[in-house]
């Protein structure tokens, strides 16, 4: 394909070069020609001229004769000497030169020009003649042969010939290496791009240099592989990391069934199996319904339900839920709640504060304190929950949201959850067109923060983040 467009370009240049210098030389040897032409009219016809002035002045012809200036001016040669012939208004050969060929004829009917002497210029083989009408439409022709001006032409045709083909010929190499110069970088890249595969995305095009067109190309697809690259290490990352939290509750219901299946023992016994299979079967459900959310956002699912929700109502219901824990850990929680409503999927929110506030009562000491806060700031409902917990350390920030992320040791050291809670959640309020942000320091305590348009500022829902309705909250 490279080589044919390669040659579509060599031949298109040809051509247009091919048009240029045949229109350049046939206009410049047309020119030339005409003004050769032009130069020996003029001469003829003063040679004419005198000859009809001489005729009037003597009123015979035995005398006339072409004087020797325009003798000179036709060239000393034999091939240039002039001849010349008159007739009277009857056509009646009244002289002629020596030098006149015997078949020279007067015009019948001699077509009028403008001017003070009436002419006509002809070609009458290799010869020029021009033909004057007199006073009384009395002829007088003067002719010579242009064998000089002919000569002169045909050498300046061979040399607009040959000057022609030369450039041509620089032409077309120009041409062929600048075709070369714009397809080589293409075909580096056709090869380049040949040996990209999924397994191997990490070589990336050679960029030209300059600002040109293939370079701009190769800069655009360099980033496309480096997006794909990055994509195909979050999806291999996801997989292994999805494929290890699940063999854990698999090896615990294997284990758990093959030491009930060993050999006889009391229903107390095997009531315990059955409830660690369980607990293994009910994170593995949290963890297929999480991974299952995370896919089908990734892969453009509908969107979240829209619908009018007063959030104090959907935290005030988890509140609720997480009582039993908070009182376990002996924990004193604070609650600032102003009535706020935004527009959205009630069930969703509530997995965000869901996992947000089993956060906070997981990773905390101890005995203290939990703070939850809404209010309406700017258009925007602000859901701040606070805890005073062991806190995490600043490196571990900017990856909080990934999938499967856990801060290591201060957050995977407990156990609990599998690693896609945060990633959920970030999920959810990007789809409600929202953001989360986090603040925290180690060994003082972490602070949530979403941010979700409210009802009244008419925010349209985010396109870049899509939760399916219906699912169950996960933390």
């Amino acid at each position: 394909m490279f080589s044919s467009i390669r040659r579509q370009l060599v031949a298109w240049q040809a051509l247009l070069l091919l048009v240029v210098v045949v229109g350049l030389g046939t206009t410049f040897y047309l020119r030339v020609r005409h003004s050769l032409l032009g130069e020996a009219d003029a001469d003829l016809l003063g040679a004419a001229q005198s000859l009809a002035t001489q005729w009037s002045a003597s009123q015979s012809v035995a005398a006339l004769e072409i004087p020797e200036t325009y003798r000179h001016r036709f060239g000393p040669g034999p091939k240039e000497v002039p001849y010349f012939a008159v007739w009277d208004s009857n056509t009646k050969l009244l002289v002629a030169s020596q030098t006149a060929p015997a078949e020279l004829r007067p015009e019948a009917k001699p077509p009028e020009k403008k001017g003070l002497h009436p002419y006509h210029a002809r070609d009458r083989g290799e010869h020029r003649e021009v033909l004057l009408i007199g006073d009384g439409g009395g002829q007088v022709l003067v002719g010579r042969n242009l064998h000089r001006e002919r000569d002169q032409l045909r050498r300046l045709l061979a040399w607009i010939i040959g000057s022609s083909a030369a450039l041509l010929a620089v032409g077309l190499a120009g041409a062929w290496y600048l075709a070369k110069r714009i397809t080589d970088p293409i075909e580096r890249m056709t090869a380049t791009a040949e040996r990209i595969s999924a397994v191997n995305l990490s070589e990336r095009l050679d960029v030209p240099l300059g600002r040109s067109e293939p370079a701009r190309l190769a800069e655009v697809i360099n980033r496309m592989l480096t997006r794909l690259q990055e994509a195909f290490d979050r999806q291999t990352r996801f997989t292994a990391d999805a494929s290890h939290e699940l063999r854990t509750p698999v090896s615990v219901v294997m284990s758990q069934a093959e030491l009930a299946l060993a050999k006889e023992r009391s229903p107390e016994a095997y009531r315990d199996a059955l409830g660690a299979c369980l607990r293994a079967a009910s994170r593995m459900k949290s963890l297929v319904e999480g991974l299952l959310t995370l896919a089908r956002s990734d892969a453009g699912m509908p969107l979240v339900r829209r619908e009018s929700v007063d959030l104090r109502r959907v935290v005030e219901r988890e509140l609720e839920a997480v009582q039993t824990g908070v009182a376990e850990r002996n924990l004193a929680l604070t609650v600032d709640l102003h009535s706020t409503t935004v527009v959205g999927d009630g069930d969703r929110l509530g997995q965000v504060v869901a996992n947000l506030l089993a956060n906070a009562v997981a990773y905390h000491r101890d005995g203290g304190n939990i703070t939850v806060s809404l209010v309406a700031e700017n258009d925007e409902a602000v859901l701040a929950i606070a805890d005073t917990g062991i806190g995490i350390a600043a490196e571990h920030l900017p990856h909080l949201f990934e999938r499967f992320y856990r801060a290591d040791p201060s957050r995977s050291a407990h156990g609990v959850g599998s690693g896609l809670g945060l990633a959920i959640c970030d999920e959810i309020v990007r789809a409600h067109g929202g953001r989360i942000e986090v603040q925290s320091t180690l060994g003082e305590g972490t602070t949530f923060v979403v941010r979700l348009p409210a009802a009244a500022s008419s925010v349209p829902l985010s396109e870049e983040a899509v939760i399916v309705a219906g699912e169950p909250p996960q933390s």
